[in-house]
Parts: C-alpha cells; structure tokens; sequence
C-alpha cells in the first residue's frame, strides 16, 4: 500500500520533469534555461558538479548540528556557534582561492582540491562517535569548511567565464538553480536514510547496553529512578517496550532529562546511523570529483562584462568597415529607409545606435540609406 502512495507523486514530479524539458526546449532563447547552454562542455559540467556538490554539501552539512543537539547535548544557538570553524575554514579557502585565481587565472585545480577536501572530510565524519571529543568534530569541521570554500567560488566563476557577456547572468543563475536542487535532493535522501534506520540502531544500542553490568546497576538505582525521566525509560527496558525511543526522536530534549547512563545508547545509535549518511555523501562527492576532472582549463578574464561587451562591440563594428559588403541589410534596415524623412533624414539605425561611428554608407541605386550624424 505504501509502494502505490509513493508511487503518485513519484510519477507526478517526473512528468513535471518531463513537461519542464519540452516547454524550455519549445521556447528556445526565451526560455528560463535555455537548452542551448548544455552543449557547452564547461558548462554542462560546471552545472553538474554543482549539482552534485550541492547534493553533498548540503545533505552533509544539515547532519552536523543534529549529531551536536543530539550527541553533545547543545541548543539549537549554540551548535550554530560551535561550527564556527566550518565557516572560518570556508572564509579562508574562498578568500586564498580567489586570490590565487586572479594571480593566475586558472581555476580548474580549485574545485578539483575542495572536493578532494570534502570527501576526505565527510570520510572521518562518518568515523565519529558517540564518545569522540568535540575538539576533533571541530577539525573535521574545518577540513570541510576549507573544501567548501575551494569548490564553490570557482565553481561560479566558471561559467561566466564560459559564456558570453550577455548570458552570464542566465549561465550564473542556472547553476545556482541546479546546485540548490542537487541540494535539495540531497537533504531529502540523507535526511530519510538517516531517519529509516535511526530506530533500529537505537534499538540496537539499548539491547547492547544491557548485557554492560553499569547499565544493569542503573536500572535499579534508587537515586536515578527518583527522577520521573529515568523511572520511565528503567521501567521500558525492562518491559521491553522500547516505544519510548519513538518518543525521543520526536523530541529530543528529552535526551536531557535522562541521566547519562540511559541517554548513551540513544547517543550511540545516533551517531551509528549518522555514520551512513556521512559515507553517502563522500560517496556522492566522489561522483563529483570525477566530474569535475573533466572540467576545461579555463582562464579568467581580466575584463569586467561591460568591458568584454564593448570590445565585441568594437570587433563587430570593425568587421562591417572592412568589408562593406557584409552591411546588415534586413526588415530593420528596410524600415529604417522608409521612416528616413519622418526621422528628419536620420534612419533608424542611427537613431537607435547614436555613438556608432563606422556606419555604411549606401551604394549607389539603393536610395535613401543611413548618413552619418552630424
């Protein structure tokens, strides 16, 4: 019954997906994304890897402050303080790669060595526990910080550097666009990996801590169970009726409430089912890294877009004075001649183009044509 429920808004979002494709394809230039951009190598893989970026980055990166909530028993404000050396590491890393970037004008080696630092990163992740230190969670913390913030600056300064001045805006908000989506992915398969299998290893963990004599010792310790929190979870176990790690995932103060001794095997399932995740998405990142080895040498340019706009502008006009022949002649060109006397002698072409100075002038026998402005 499950399997038919699902089924529904599965095939839902692929016809969505499907319906999205054609209409963009149908609109051609007009298009939100045009298709057109994909045949580019260095942004069809650009886009990829931030896709994919995005999916581990975000699905990695969304588990840190619950492992800390959960596991080291902070609120929602401090463990948002304790990733402070995620966010330094990102800082310098984006601060040092766009330095080098503008020193060299190379940025392919930059992606290709944050990524490596991500995998490595959410490697060890997958290595914590309920007992490692939160020193060394920082360190880890770090590490990917300075992976983050060696992927995603150049990643987006890529594809600007791949199309032309005028699509740069498109080319840059598409790849954001499919970087929040790998992101979005991400979050919603780690997120339902990691609460599948968070009942059973708790579960697990509590039938592992009673064969430990401590915790059998706890159970019936009259100074623990005085607490109405202990008593309850003392009373469960021994029961059997483990439906109160339900009511702990709902809420996990409750972890707070419990002594030490009983709050561990929550701790310990918890970070066993993290675990998973954390290898998820180095895996993905893995993927990443791959597609990004295929990813152009490209070099920076040192014009800003007005700059490179103009001088294409410039190119054009100089192709049109060395060969005459070449004039753009079309329905434009054709209103222009007829409007010429409405205009006061000045075509539409001058009109609509005043600082264009190499303006051809007109052949014999094809009457009015554009005329320098005086």
């Amino acid at each position: 019954m499950d399997l038919h429920r699902n089924a529904a808004p599965r095939g839902l979002g692929f016809l969505g997906l499907v319906a999205f494709v054609l209409i963009e394809h149908s609109m051609g230039d007009a298009a939100l994304i045009p298709l057109r951009i994909f045949k580019s190598r260095t942004i069809a893989i650009a886009i990829s890897g931030s896709f994919v970026l995005g999916a581990g980055m975000f699905g990695g990166m969304l588990l840190i402050p619950q492992y800390l909530q959960v596991v080291h028993a902070a609120t929602p404000t401090q463990s948002g303080f304790m990733m402070l050396p995620m966010v330094l590491g990102l800082m310098l890393a984006s601060v040092l790669s766009g330095q080098l970037m503008s020193r060299t004008g190379r940025l392919k080696v930059f992606p290709i060595i944050g990524i490596t630092l991500m995998v490595v990163a959410l490697s060890l992740f997958s290595t914590v526990t309920a007992d490692t230190p939160l020193w060394l969670v920082m360190v880890f913390m770090f590490l990917l910080g300075l992976g983050l913030g060696n992927s995603l600056q150049p990643l987006t300064l890529a594809v600007p550097a791949a199309v032309s001045p005028r699509e740069i805006g498109m080319a840059t908000s598409s790849a954001t666009f499919f970087r929040k989506i790998g992101g979005t992915l991400g979050v919603a398969v780690f997120l339902s990996v990691l609460f599948d299998r968070l009942p059973g290893n708790i579960a697990s963990a509590i039938q592992s801590a009673t064969r430990d004599p401590a915790f059998l010792a706890a159970l019936k310790d009259p100074q623990l169970l005085a607490n109405p929190a202990n008593a309850a979870f003392a009373k469960a176990v021994q029961s059997r009726d483990l439906s109160t790690v339900g009511n702990v995932m709902d809420n996990t103060s409750l972890l707070n409430q419990l002594a030490p001794v009983f709050s561990h095997p929550f701790k310990v399932g918890f970070s066993d089912s993290m675990d998973t995740v954390f290898l998820m998405g180095a895996a993905v990142c893995l993927v990443g890294l791959v597609v990004l080895w295929f990813l152009p040498n490209l070099e920076l340019s040192n014009q800003s877009a007005s700059a490179r706009l103009a001088q294409e502008r410039a190119d054009g006009g100089q192709d049109a004075s060395a060969n005459p022949t070449r004039a753009r002649r079309g329905i434009t060109d054709d209103l222009s001649d007829m409007a010429a006397m409405e205009a006061a002698g000045h075509t539409l072409w001058e009109l609509t183009d005043p600082d264009k100075e190499d303006i051809v002038e007109p052949t014999a026998g094809q009457g009015p044509g554009p005329r320098r402005a005086s």
